[in-house]
């Protein structure tokens, strides 16, 4: 079977009409070397650029879920670049070409190579990926877990929180990032699992030191904040205004504080929980505004900070083998600060 780099893409279409692939649903995963394109992407970043001899030229950086491209427009840089704003989702029309190695989108001189797309114009799904995992199971394990919770009071203060629908209309739909690791419908309470899973195998093996439960209180709620801090909308994730001037560190403690004040908690109680949401980012470089000063403060920041880095590990991994299967190493990745061995029969159990 040939590639549609090999074939003539219009009489290709015309004799495959059920071959065509609408703009809306043409991923940056399908695109060849030589395709003739027509396809919606999510604008990153822009900027014009001059050649040597007084050229202007745009560069793009566009995505969707299954990746990044960079474009380039010789034709109308200045009105475009005067256009378009981050974040907006276009249609573009061009030529994929191999430059440097990579695939890049060269658009092409017609006026109208480049649209603005009103949202409801946008394929949500074309910019929004979700967790692997059945969000009903993940719910189940949540309140399984609150099940196994001691402390009356703690545990009623959680069931208050994840049943309230201030609380589970967003929570159980949030990503856990912008980019960084389970940035993606559903992330949120994949994330959070997954640290009080590691938090709880700690308190196992310190039971006899650690205060078990609110240790795992604290870890359930210590992202809580993010259901303030993250959107979804048509074209993907984006940081809520709240998000931008609060943060969700800020916005999580407060929240279960006044929580903490409907359910009667005692103070003392209260103080320990708060803290471990304060902290859990472990530096006040990294945004928390104290350090963890108690043992569950701890275990929880450590738990947050391996499952989150695991997790990155992982995505890297992942996205280097989609893109070159037979890759050993994966790309260099700028947050960990390093490349990864590929170990070939990994897979993912989040």
């Amino acid at each position: 079977m040939k590639l549609l780099s090999e074939v003539n893409l219009g009489s290709f279409f015309k004799d495959n009409p059920e071959n065509i692939i609408t703009p809306d649903k043409l991923m940056i995963s399908d695109l060849v070397i030589d395709q003739i394109v027509e396809i919606d992407l999510k604008l990153i970043s822009k900027r014009i650029q001059t050649t040597k001899d007084g050229k202007n030229f745009l560069i793009l950086t566009l995505n969707d879920k299954t990746g990044y491209i960079r474009a380039i427009d010789w034709y109308n840089p200045i009105n475009y670049e005067a256009s378009l704003n981050i974040g907006d989702v276009i249609r573009l029309k061009g030529k994929i070409v191999n430059f440097d190695s990579r695939p890049q989108l060269n658009i092409s001189r017609e006026s109208d190579s480049i649209k603005l797309l009103s949202s409801d114009m946008i394929n949500q799904e074309k910019f929004l990926q979700s967790s692997r995992i059945s969000v009903e199971n993940m719910k189940d394990n949540l309140f399984g877990i609150i099940e196994t919770i001691n402390d009356s009071e703690l545990k009623n203060l959680l069931k208050t929180i994840f049943s309230s629908d201030e609380i589970s209309k967003f929570f159980f739909a949030a990503p856990a990032a912008l980019s960084v690791h389970h940035a993606y419908k559903h992330g949120l309470i994949e994330h959070t699992l997954k640290v009080t899973e590691i938090a709880e195998s700690i308190c196992e093996k310190y039971k006899n030191t650690v205060d078990r439960d609110i240790c795992i209180t604290g870890a359930i709620l210590h992202d809580i904040g993010k259901i303030d801090e993250y959107s979804i909308t048509p074209s993907g994730i984006e940081v809520s205004e709240t998000g931008e001037l609060i943060g969700h560190i800020s916005s999580g403690a407060s929240k279960v504080y006044q929580y903490c004040k409907k359910s009667d908690i005692s103070k003392d109680k209260a103080e320990k929980i708060i803290h471990i949401i304060l902290s859990h980012h472990g530096e006040m470089e990294y945004g928390s505004p104290v350090i963890p000063k108690t043992l569950e403060a701890m275990i929880v920041h450590f738990s947050d900070n391996l499952e989150s880095k695991i997790k990155q590990a992982i995505e890297t991994i992942e996205t280097t083998k989609n893109n070159n299967p037979e890759a050993v190493w994966s790309d260099f990745d700028k947050r960990l600060g390093r490349r990864l061995k590929i170990n070939s029969i990994i897979q993912e159990d989040f």
